[in-house]
């Protein structure tokens, strides 16, 4: 939703030490190649390109429970710190011992 502003912040990230990942959901049962390149274009077109790591795109078919995968994979790779636009994946990350979880601007919560 505001990409200077994540350009900003996940660029500090990385002049500070960090790696940083990009995770996102693809709404199919699996993710193929050019669902992958898809997502990179798309981060590429906000001027994302030079921002991050590692793209990491997870399949959400229907019924499936984005959150909860997304914290399985922060879980799994000893991330220290998540943000995202929607409380529900924070919450999991959150729960899944993250130890640093925040909602950033422009988020999905309904008022």
């Amino acid at each position: 939703a505001n990409p200077i502003e994540m350009q900003g912040l996940l660029s500090a990230l990385r002049a500070a030490g960090h790696s940083v990942v990009i995770i996102t959901g693809h709404s199919g049962d699996t993710v193929t190649q050019d669902d992958w390149n898809n997502k990179l274009n798309y981060l590429n077109k906000l001027g994302c390109q030079e921002c991050f790591d590692t793209l990491v795109v997870i399949a959400n078919p229907p019924g499936s429970d984005l959150a909860a995968a997304k914290a399985n994979w922060l879980s799994d790779n000893d991330c220290s710190i998540f943000f995202d636009n929607a409380v529900a994946n924070v919450k999991s990350a959150s729960a899944a011992g993250v130890p640093l979880c925040l909602v950033n601007w422009a988020n999905k919560v309904k008022s």
